[in-house]
């Protein structure tokens, strides 16, 4: 165990003692020490709805006193990777001044909330340890954390531990006195162990729920399995959607929402062709309402992006069009919102739970009791077989609704292998699925601006009725040209994605994993 971490702060946990009076007693010996007058301070765990920051091994600590805040970007052990201060804690990294931590942040969070997922009230013991000419060699400070929350008591006891410049033996000796006494390296603040006392567990929420099947389980069992957690999915995100708390709420809602879709178009001959129909046609509606809202959020997102693209000359007079978009974007989040309180929605998910807590055991369409393995190979061959045809049909001069539909079949043939993967050998299935966002990730930035191209040109009709806006007019017009341009580039580029995926080597993949019957012709 290393006593040295790198950083100039080190911190310690000590839960072999249950207060500081034999550390401080114990470092007293042949030191002076003073005590400092007692703080009270206030500390919060920051992390993503998703949990970014957990799942790259970090936490963000914000520790102040209501005006001021240290802002401390730790590992599990306690190293400080980046560290700031600020007026209170930040809500989004683009809150904060230019800084390690700033671009740490923004790298890691993007446009995501920081959430708070622990708040403590902090007893700070400051202490000085002083050489014989009582000059300071050491600071350091004993944090008592006590959790906020209802019936909750004081958390495990933790130390930070200050070097002074030109003491490091000093410095040395104190930590060797704290690992004599059992305090091992490890973050000040007890985030383990309060987000344990509330029940909390970290990485408890993921976008792509992932649903333990077993190759013989009933196809209709299964299938209920899994959009019962895409049901989970979608009202996780609720809240965060109609409050538009950040557009990644949305994002994961619509997701869920595609992949309901996805796989009510599996249970054809498994579930009740009327319930079935009756439950694609409203989420057909949920996935409809919530694109507008979308669409104007991924503008909004990347018009940096956009607007980087203009000569420099013409990037100022795209500005008054990120104010339109915004205006766009807040008169569709209220619509949205307002549907998502309405009663077709409440009606939905109620109906929607019921039949899945059910599963409509009196009916018995022909499928429902197959092995889930045997519907799985079946419709994921199907679906892959529609993709290789499509694609295949795909031109320089194909119109652009036909690159969309390929689009939206290979995301239906994505899902299904993701939906069933844990069916089949794991890195098999993984490497097919790679190919298959490779060629996923082309069709997307083609739709991406053949939408965008199509949005500013009907903004820019509303727009030439104003004489003030010549200027935008023209800018967006360049904007237009480019992201043309852009189309031709990833319809040029197709063809070779479009190879790879369909290579010799996945083809024979896609065959021995999925072919209902066994090895046969190549589609």
């Amino acid at each position: 165990m290393s006593l040295m971490p790198p950083p100039e702060t080190h911190q310690y946990s000590f839960p072999a003692l249950t207060d500081a009076t034999a550390l401080l007693a114990h470092l007293q010996q042949g030191r002076q020490l003073r005590r400092l007058a007692p703080q009270t301070l206030h500390a919060r765990y920051l992390d993503t709805f998703d949990w970014r920051l957990h799942q790259a091994g970090l936490a963000l600590l914000a520790q102040g006193d209501g005006e001021h805040w240290q802002l401390e970007l730790v590992t599990p052990g306690g190293e400080i990777s980046a560290s700031d201060r600020a007026t209170a804690p930040p809500r989004f990294a683009r809150e904060l001044a230019d800084s390690a931590l700033q671009a740490r942040l923004a790298e890691l969070c993007d446009c995501r909330i920081l959430l708070t997922r622990l708040e403590t009230r902090v007893s700070r013991q400051p202490l000085e340890v002083l050489n014989a000419d009582r000059k300071i060699v050491v600071r350091l400070a004993v944090e008592a954390h006590h959790d906020t929350g209802e019936d909750s008591g004081p958390l495990p006891p933790g130390l930070r531990v200050w070097a002074v410049r030109g003491y490091r033996r000093e410095l040395e000796t104190v930590l060797e006195a704290l690992h004599t006494l059992g305090a091992e390296p490890g973050p000040a603040m007890p985030l383990a162990a309060g987000l344990a006392a509330r029940g909390i567990q970290p990485g408890d929420y993921d976008s792509k729920p992932r649903v333990d099947l077993n190759p013989g389980m009933r196809a209709d069992h299964a299938l209920r399995a899994v959009l019962r957690a895409l049901l989970a999915t979608v009202r996780a995100n609720e809240a965060g959607t109609r409050e538009d708390i950040d557009p990644e709420f949305l994002h994961d809602f619509r997701v869920a929402v595609r992949r309901t879709r996805a796989a009510l178009g599996q249970c054809r001959e498994i579930f009740p062709a009327d319930s079935l129909g009756h439950f694609r046609g409203e989420f057909a509606w949920l996935g409809q309402i919530t694109g507008a809202t979308r669409d104007l959020d991924v503008y909004l997102l990347h018009f940096d992006q956009l607007k980087a693209s203009l000569p420099g000359a013409m990037q100022a007079d795209l500005e008054p069009l990120r104010e339109i978009l915004r205006q766009h974007q807040r008169k569709a989040q209220q619509t949205l919102a307002a549907l998502l309180a309405g009663e077709r929605y409440r009606r939905l998910l109620i109906d929607w739970d019921g039949f899945l807590a059910t599963g409509a055991v009196d009916s018995h369409p022909a499928l429902a009791a197959e092995p889930i393995v045997a519907v799985a190979r079946e419709r994921i061959w199907r679906a892959y077989r529609r993709v290789v045809r499509d694609g295949r049909a795909l031109g320089p001069d194909s119109p652009d609704e036909d690159f969309h539909e390929l689009r939206k079949r290979c995301k239906k043939l994505r899902y299904l292998m993701e939906f069933f993967q844990g069916l089949f050998p794991g890195g098999e299935i993984k490497t097919l699925i790679k190919a298959l966002k490779g060629l996923q990730e082309n069709l997307g930035a083609h739709q991406d601006q053949v939408v965008q191209a199509d949005f500013l040109r009907q903004l820019a009709g509303e727009l030439r009725a104003d004489p003030g806006q010549l200027p935008t007019l023209l800018a967006m017009g360049a904007l237009v040209a480019d992201l043309t341009g852009q189309q031709q580039t990833s319809r040029g580029a197709f063809a070779a994605r479009f190879g790879e995926f369909g290579s010799p080597e996945h083809r024979d993949s896609f065959r021995a994993l999925f072919h209902p019957d066994g090895p046969g012709p190549r589609p």
